[in-house]
């Protein structure tokens, strides 16, 4: 039984490591629900691959917002570029941010509402490169 355990556990590690790109990915109402994607208000999903390292909602003047925030080990332009392809072909709007506290802050705005992607290249013990991404909208 324990090798039958063992043998399963390493096939769906190394499954889960095929076709990685580091790119999120569009995920459509007829695929099931993914614990790496999220959702937002319009239904349009994204999957990054990774589950969230943080899911909270908070009180923001009154409003609910979510916040979810990732670990991802892509960089800033492979991540970027495959949410823009993703929310453009769902009628989103980009907008950039000047240059603050994050490395790159990104505004996606339709009719539905706006979705803020702030994007920070943190470096961990070892030198090891990794983006942590904050992704909020009102629910």
């Amino acid at each position: 039984m324990n090798n039958k355990l063992a043998i399963f556990f390493f096939c769906a590690v190394f499954l889960s490591a095929c076709g990685e790109t580091g790119e999120p990915v569009k995920v459509t109402g007829d695929m099931p629900k993914s614990l790496t994607a999220i959702y937002f208000r319009d239904g349009v999903g994204i999957d990054f691959g990774a589950s969230p390292v943080m899911d909270r909602v908070i009180d923001d003047k009154g409003r609910k917002l979510r916040v979810v925030t990732y670990h991802l080990d892509s960089d800033i332009k492979n991540i970027d570029s495959g949410v823009f392809a993703i929310l453009q072909s769902e009628g989103y709007e980009r907008i950039e941010a000047p240059k603050g506290t994050n490395d790159l802050s990104v505004k996606y705005r339709n009719s539905s509402g706006t979705i803020s992607f702030r994007y920070k290249e943190q470096v961990s013990e070892g030198l090891v490169k990794n983006i942590r991404l904050y992704v909020s909208w009102r629910i």
